[in-house]
């Protein structure tokens, strides 16, 4: 998740920044509530702004424009920042590890529990039928978090692969590759080699959802493009489409924060 802000709210011309710049002394770096990263950018011709789920706020420059300017670019755009504070906000707060963990489009609610050893390094998950997940390893919210990832990315594999195999078929629409990936802003996408790339998330919603996402890429494979006749083979299959498009608006909430 991540906001850029848009070029006609920065205040990025030269003669601004040369302004700005001015009112920061040279050797004063401001303080800022917020975590910050300015880089360079061979393909950047003017000073780029971004609020990132994972890195903050990032200011990107050209080479020629300097950090001092940098700096007296990011001070100016605070208000802008604070307003979209809660991206990084949300990001960065306290994770708390799971008791369980619902896949509604498998009917299945895993307990989790957890032993922890604060010597060992090596961590693993063991799946009982119960079913329950036991978490072992060293006492690390990061480690901890990845292997239960690891584990929810392996059931989403195994289902997204034999459904979209299955609505292949049903649609008589071929594709090439399947692959995963997890992405901030894309649900899915289909190349022009008919290679669908599918995220991980959407194993966390409903069938009626996935369904929409896998038959809206395959759907791709005949048109890349979201004209009238894509549309219309959309329908097809999923006559309320409409529907999920409203409902995946606001689906980012439903992913539990430590995945």
């Amino acid at each position: 998740m991540y906001q850029r802000c848009s070029q006609s709210t920065l205040s990025n011309s030269l003669s601004t920044i040369k302004k700005l710049a001015s009112k920061v002394k040279l050797f004063t770096k401001p303080t800022f509530s917020f975590p910050y990263q300015i880089s360079n950018s061979r393909r950047a011709k003017r000073l780029n702004l971004k609020v990132s789920a994972n890195k903050g706020v990032q200011v990107t420059k050209p080479a020629s424009v300097s950090q001092q300017a940098a700096l007296a670019f990011l001070q100016h755009h605070v208000p802008w920042i604070e307003k979209n504070a809660h991206i990084w906000q949300l990001a960065h707060r306290q994770i708390e590890l799971p008791d369980n963990i619902h896949l509604p489009v498998l009917n299945q609610t895993w307990n989790v529990s957890y032993e922890t050893n604060v010597i060992t390094r090596r961590a693993r998950i063991i799946e009982t039928d119960e079913p329950q997940l036991i978490y072992c390893g060293p006492e690390d919210v990061d480690i901890t978090c990845r292997k239960l990832q690891q584990w929810v990315e392996r059931k989403a594999k195994q289902y997204f692969t034999e459904r979209l195999t299955f609505l292949s078929e049903l649609m008589a629409l071929e594709f090439n590759k399947l692959s995963f990936r997890k992405q901030s802003t894309r649900w899915g996408s289909c190349s022009h080699e008919k290679n669908i790339s599918i995220n991980y998330k959407l194993i966390f919603f409903s069938c009626e959802i996935i369904d929409y996402i896998l038959i809206h890429e395959l759907a791709h494979t005949q048109h890349l493009n979201h004209g009238k006749r894509f549309w219309n083979l959309v329908a097809k299959f999923v006559p309320d489409y409409k529907t999920y498009i409203k409902a995946l608006r606001g689906a980012d909430a439903i992913i539990p924060q430590w995945f």
